[in-house]
């Protein structure tokens, strides 16, 4: 499970990345994942 819900998103953000970083941050914001502190 953790390794799809990493999978997912890591995949999420290569997509928005460049294009919808604010909608990435929210989505980060929302997730237990703190790769958007690094």
């Amino acid at each position: 499970m953790f390794l799809t819900a990493c999978f997912q998103y890591f995949s999420a953000f290569f997509c928005y990345n460049s294009n919808n970083f604010l909608a990435l941050n929210l989505f980060v914001t929302n997730k237990p994942f703190p790769f958007h502190k690094v």
